[in-house]
């Protein structure tokens, strides 16, 4: 998916002045990212935030600083009002305002939003963001995360290294510290049901081309990978490919489920997380099977839904695909972990559980057995085993049971979750002024950089009426202003084991699990009482600023988005694929035409819809040809290596989507020089990806097709077409 950097409005230009350029604006005005942009940094998309917006402070501070404000604004301050103040300066959407044109309002907030780690430069938000979220960088993103850290340096060393206000005192009511290395360990295996379970995957190996069965249970039916990648810390990504069994060892699922003595019935177990909300046919997710047509059981994606299909003596079913369907409804499957259940016994029949509950869905099959399974086929993981059901998407856990789990045992997994944790006590027996109480925290790592923490639980002896109120997570003796959801606890306690809160929470990490340490502190615990006022915001400063003035262009809403894609590409808005992304984005799509209140989400999502309608025209035979009716013809069906081998072959895709799209010679919009230099260097660099990629993708068509789309995305939803 190819994403556009959107300068319109936030590089400090009025709107109607920059629409007026010839030059740099219109030939930024398409410059994309290429593919592979994850849609979790979509707030990075407004690439120009970081141009000039702001200025330093006029006159030098002396190096002889009396206050850390002054050492600040000689320092950190210079760069942020430099190359940030285009988002942060307390004018715009971005915050917090640490280029604000107040250097004591960018002071404040710059402390108030813990966006610097004095102790650790390296750690501090604003270098993170440009290192690694690569956050609109003004030059190369490492050289510019050093000059942010060299300048946090610099005012560490002015100031005599004070570190930043920890939200500490002599008042700060706290339990004892604890670390991982003082934890219990909670591995996930310790809270699952473990019971009948016939082959379990957790994709913690992190390298190799084998996922080891780990349920005990001979054969281990052990998985061969292809076209797959390794997530860190825990997980699989299926992007080509697929993992599978061999028929010996996947021949333990027919002698445990459906061999004569066998048990009849199963559960199939997954935590996924698909790559989109667009794959059919189904694609394949978990399959016991050897074509398109012929399995013992199958849960699949459609779309939106989830499908389970069940080989059985059930009437009125086509017996070796095992349908009719049951499928989840529309709108059911999340972009994001999933944990999905399906199970059979010859009762109830199909079942289908997503995150805990039960779907409720009727089974159209009726009642069967699975006499009529087959021995010889195979286990398999993210594809069909002739290898044209792709299912893309990340697999992080993988089970199979030989009995239905029961609405509580779904429960009872899902609430387990998929990866291992520990489990943190604080002892907060002196300060509750008691014997033996402590809080315990199931924590773990969610990913290189951050921590996940859930179901905090009050365990020790019967305190009466113990109150808790504010608790909160301090890292390091420092309290974080984010991921603080246990604040808001406010509870008496009078059992012996009580949990405080259902929430979960997210906190960055600072030093890493081996060295982090962790209190809480209470505002309210027992009779002692430290209430905290929330932080006062950082006055909005009145400056004159030109960009202010409302611009004479505007931004597509989100009718006009959708109806200029469809008379652009031919594609209709009731195509099924198109309406249903556009259904489930409109809210997220431009709701009035102020450009000044253009928001990086709706970028996103207008992006996303430029992928569907670009989609569907480049894989409808009918209107590929309609619309690129070029002579010669496009080679649809080639590999990458004969389709784009010439510049002539190249120039039949960049300009027809630039003359359809763009247009020639027309007034405020790129010329076609500019628009025709930028989506051909996109193609270019797409072609180059695919030549060097392993095993090499010049042989597959598919990429062929995928390239177009690229193209034709990037203009689709540039901002040349947006706004007018």
């Amino acid at each position: 998916m190819l994403f556009n950097f959107w300068t319109d409005f936030i590089a400090g230009v009025p709107m109607d002045t920059k629409l007026s350029m010839s030059g740099d604006a219109t030939h930024t005005a398409l410059r994309s990212w290429s593919a592979g942009v994850c849609l979790a940094a979509a707030a990075l998309l407004l690439g120009a935030c970081g141009g000039p917006g702001g200025s330093a402070p006029s006159s030098e501070t002396p190096l002889a600083l009396a206050t850390d404000q002054a050492a600040f604004e000689s320092t950190v301050y210079k760069v942020t009002t430099q190359y940030c103040a285009g988002c942060h300066d307390g004018n715009t959407a971005g915050a917090p305002a640490f280029a604000n044109k107040d250097s004591q309002t960018a002071y404040k907030s710059i402390l108030d939003g813990k966006k610097v780690d004095k102790l650790n430069p390296a750690k501090s938000r604003i270098v993170v963001k440009l290192a690694d979220e690569k956050h609109n960088c003004w030059s190369v993103c490492a050289d510019d995360a050093a000059q942010i850290r060299s300048k946090i340096e610099e005012w560490v060393a002015l100031t005599g290294g004070k570190p930043v206000d920890t939200g500490f005192s002599a008042q700060t009511i706290k339990s004892a510290a604890t670390t991982f290395a003082a934890s219990q360990a909670a591995n996930v295996l310790s809270k699952r049901v473990n019971s009948n379970v016939v082959a379990l995957y957790l994709f913690k190996e992190g390298s190799g081309t084998v996922v080891r069965d780990l349920s005990g249970v001979a054969p281990a039916m052990d998985l061969t990978l292809s076209g797959t990648e390794w997530v860190a810390q825990q997980g699989l990504k299926n992007v080509t490919g697929k993992a599978e069994a061999n028929v010996e060892s996947s021949k333990k699922l027919f002698d445990q489920i459906a061999a004569p003595n066998a048990t009849k019935e199963y559960s199939i177990e997954a935590w996924i997380v698909p790559d989109n909300n667009t794959q059919a046919g189904p694609a394949r997710i978990v399959s016991y099977s050897i074509d398109t047509g012929s399995r013992n059981f199958q849960l699949s994606q459609n779309t939106t839904q989830y499908i389970h299909r069940n080989r059985s003596t059930a009437a009125g079913i086509s017996v070796t695909a095992g349908t009719p369907d049951l499928a989840t409804a529309a709108g059911s499957l999340k972009l994001a972990p999933q944990h999905v259940v399906a199970t059979f016994d010859q009762t109830a029949g199909r079942k289908i559980y997503l995150d805990g509950v039960d779907t409720g869905l009727a089974d159209p099959q009726g009642k069967g057995d699975l006499a009529i399974w087959d021995p010889g086929y195979s286990f398999i993981l993210g594809n069909e085993k002739t290898n044209d059901r792709l299912w893309k998407g990340v697999f992080y856990l993988v089970a199979i049971y030989n009995r239905p789990l029961s609405a509580a045992q779904v429960k009872q997994n899902f609430d387990a979750g998929y990866m291992d944790r520990s489990v943190l006590r604080f002892d907060i027996s002196a300060a509750a002024g008691m014997v033996g109480g402590t809080i315990e925290l199931d924590a773990g790592e969610i990913d290189k950089a951050g921590y996940l923490f859930a179901h905090p639980t009050y365990i020790g002896p019967n305190p009466g009426s113990l109150h808790i109120k504010g608790m909160q997570i301090a890292i390091n003796e420092v309290l974080p202003a984010a991921g603080q959801a246990y604040r808001n606890v406010d509870m008496v306690v009078n059992a012996p084991k009580l949990e405080l809160s259902s929430m979960g929470t997210v906190m960055g990490q600072d030093k890493g699990t081996g060295s982090d340490s962790f209190i809480l502190t209470f505002e309210e615990l027992g009779v002692l009482s430290n209430v905290l006022p929330e932080p006062a915001p950082a006055e909005l400063s009145m400056t004159t600023d030109t960009r202010a003035v409302i611009p004479k262009s505007g931004v597509r809403t989100f009718d006009q988005v959708n109806n200029t894609m469809s008379a652009l590409t031919g594609i209709s808005v009731t195509t099924a694929n198109v309406n249903t992304v556009f259904t489930q984005l409109r809210q997220q799509l431009p709701s009035g035409s102020n450009v000044m209140s253009f928001l990086p989400a709706q970028q996103v999502g207008i992006a996303k819809l430029a992928t569907e309608y670009c989609d569907s025209l480049v894989e409808n035979a009918t209107a590929r040809a309609a619309f690129f009716n070029t002579t010669p013809a496009f080679e649809f069906g080639s590999p990458v290596a004969t389709a784009f081998s010439t510049q002539v072959k190249k120039d039949l895709i960049t300009n027809t989507l630039n003359n359809k799209m763009i247009g020639v010679n027309f007034a405020n919009q790129p010329t076609a020089t500019e628009s025709y230099t930028e989506v051909n260097t996109l193609i270019n660099d797409l072609v180059a990806a695919a030549n060097v990629a392993v095993p090499p993708l010049t042989i597959d068509q598919v990429r062929t097709r995928s390239i177009v789309k690229g193209a034709c995305t990037t203009v689709l939803s540039s901002a040349a077409l947006m706004v007018h």
